[in-house]
């Protein structure tokens, strides 16, 4: 894996979502995380930036809770 550190969607705003966010923040693999449409308790957390559309550029790693696709962009 990289040393590089990673970009990261997580789509949703559900009490999964926030526990992927919350974990997610702890890596320090993790330079910027970003949810959609996540949750007023989910922007609270660290390296978090809520997004309303999926026009932010960089994204490393895009992360759907378990009825969704993971999709991973190549980084």
């Amino acid at each position: 894996m990289s040393a590089t550190l990673k970009n990261v969607l997580v789509v949703g705003g559900g009490g999964r979502e926030h526990a992927m966010c919350w974990k997610l923040a702890q890596s320090p693999k993790v330079a910027k995380l970003y949810a959609l449409p996540g949750s007023p308790g989910i922007g609270q957390l660290d390296k978090v930036t809520l997004v309303s559309d999926i026009s932010v550029k960089n994204l490393d790693v895009s992360i759907g809770n378990m009825s969704h696709r993971l999709v991973t962009y190549p980084g």
